[in-house]
């Protein structure tokens, strides 16, 4: 009895259910490497876009007059001023000299110095921290004699580039104020240019010594130097007013 029940068990289907079921695997295996090597082409074929792109769009850039602007930079400017709309912009006509109490009234100096060329005000209205007074100092130590010799330190140097390669500013607001500590405050500000760009910076101050309050030069504008030297080669110095 017990060899015919055992004759009686059904080997044969369970068997062929498991080749039915490994053969299933082996067929999702498959597909799953067929789709993995579409993935690894479309990858590919992204990375190389934004190539074509940058190299297409040169020769648009460079054909465009300073009047006019890509629609990119007129989008870019729609959707920057459309942020905070209940934030009025505060247009280059109702600026003045407003000293450096504070930091509202440090990046207002700031703009009026840049925008009347007044580099007395314009050098109080900024300042260089130890460390990077350190390395502007060591920088422009070398940099060229004659570069030495014209701008005789780095602060004139620095006041050129920001007022004779900079845009000129037609309007700014201040979208957010936060405090880092006692004596220094972030500022991201929104600003409009005369070529109808905007650009959004976020702005740091820190108070000196005497209780002013300075928008701090970053560290990385030292390693622009150079370029810099190169930009106002044909640039005379500013003079004080």
């Amino acid at each position: 009895m017990l060899r015919a029940q055992t004759v009686a068990v059904p080997v044969a289907p369970v068997a062929s259910a498991d080749l039915a079921e490994l053969e299933r695997l082996r067929s999702e295996h498959e597909e799953l490497i067929r789709l993995r090597g579409q993935v690894t082409q479309l990858r590919q074929q992204l990375a190389q876009q934004p190539r074509v792109q940058s190299d297409s769009t040169k020769g648009e850039r460079a054909s465009v007059s300073s009047k006019g602007g890509l629609p990119l930079e007129k989008d870019n400017a729609k959707a920057l001023l459309a942020k905070s709309p209940e934030i009025p912009m505060i247009p280059a006509n109702s600026w003045v000299n407003a000293g450096h109490a504070t930091p509202l009234a440090a990046l207002q100096t700031l703009n009026w110095a840049t925008l009347n060329r007044d580099t007395n005000a314009l050098l109080d209205a900024v300042g260089l921290e130890s460390e990077v007074r350190e390395l502007a100092d060591s920088t422009f130590a070398r940099l060229p004699e004659a570069i030495q010799q014209k701008y005789r330190s780095v602060d004139e140097l620095l006041l050129d580039w920001r007022i004779n390669l900079g845009p000129t500013l037609d309007s700014y607001r201040v979208l957010s104020q936060t405090e880092q500590g006692p004596g220094e405050q972030t500022i991201a500000v929104q600003f409009a240019y005369a070529d109808g760009t905007v650009r959004e910076n976020e702005l740091r101050f820190y108070r000196d010594e005497t209780g002013a309050w300075r928008h701090a030069i970053p560290q990385q504008a030292m390693q622009k130097l150079p370029h810099i030297v190169n930009a106002l080669a044909d640039t005379p110095a500013t003079t004080d007013k």
